[in-house]
């Protein structure tokens, strides 16, 4: 746990170490580099659709020429058609049992690094967006896996996490899909963000306690690992009466109300094995009845 204002050196990039150890100890106590998970739970979001219709090189208008002159630049905007989907929330991490801190510079030369907890981050801004996977294996990712970074920015005096990842499209479009319905409840996230951890509390902390996470550099490797997507639980009201024209023994039009809810049926799963068993049942007791009544 982070108490007060501590130095740190960095000892390589996967390594930090006190930087004024306790004499009575045989090494300096170390800050080390892995793949920490952070779960967080969001409900409200912002959805962007972004078009591409054009890029333009930096070059426009006239430039001048060698003769001291003036030449016109042609062909500078050329088409780039494309979309992209993302969805943003911003999460306040005092709702999260985890702390994370962003290391500051001291002495670029001695590799000397602070933190403290004025440099806790307030909150966590997630932007997960359509993307492609990687081609090619890149530091911890792997070929086939979709990428991301997290790292630290100051919003009016505030210190934050940029969280931006990548995911499929069909992950995108069902989180949209969610959200527009107006049927979601909350939306569970998984992430994996490359972050310094202290060696005591990864050996003696439990499984479910607070930990303090360092944030080393302008950016670190980040990756979202599940989405769960959680609705809220449908209730469908008495829809018997409709309108003037309708008569009292209509049935309800379920399949109406359910698409005004933004419902899909793939989303409604109704298990009709408990009413075959009560059907079932009623019937072999009319048959004994039956028995009964011809002797």
């Amino acid at each position: 746990m982070i108490i007060s204002d501590e130095n740190l050196l960095l000892k390589d990039q996967n390594t930090l170490i006190e930087a004024e150890p306790d004499e009575a100890r045989s090494r300096p106590l170390e800050w080390r580099r892995s793949l920490n998970y952070l779960r967080v739970e969001a409900k409200d979001f912002s959805v962007d659709f972004t078009h591409w219709v054009n890029e333009s090189d930096i070059l426009s208008g006239k430039i001048r020429a060698d003769d001291g002159g003036e030449r016109e630049i042609k062909g500078v905007v050329k088409s780039a058609v494309k979309s992209q989907t993302s969805v943003s929330a911003k999460i306040n991490l005092d709702d999260v049992s985890d702390n994370f801190y962003q290391t500051i510079e001291l002495d670029k030369e001695k590799k000397l690094y602070s933190i403290g907890k004025q440099n806790r981050a307030k909150y966590l801004i997630i932007t997960i967006k359509e993307g492609d996977p990687r081609s090619e294996e890149w530091g911890v990712f792997a070929a086939g896996s979709f990428y991301g970074t997290a790292g630290f920015f100051d919003e009016y005096g505030t210190n934050c996490i940029d969280l931006t990842v990548t995911a499929n499209k069909e992950a995108i479009l069902d989180l949209v899909k969610a959200i527009s319905s107006g049927s979601l409840e909350n939306v569970i996230f998984n992430f994996v963000i490359s972050s310094f951890s202290f060696e005591v509390d990864d050996a003696l902390r439990e499984w479910d306690d607070s930990r303090d996470l360092l944030i080393h550099g302008y950016s670190t490797p980040a990756a979202l690992e599940t989405m769960v997507i959680r609705r809220k639980s449908l209730e469908i009201p008495n829809l018997s009466t409709t309108s003037e024209n309708s008569s009292d023994s209509a049935e309800p039009d379920v399949d109406q109300f359910i698409a005004s809810r933004g419902y899909l049926v793939k989303d409604l799963i109704f298990d009709t094995t408990p009413i075959k068993s009560i059907k079932f049942a009623l019937w072999a007791i009319v048959g004994v009845l039956f028995l009964i009544l011809l002797k």
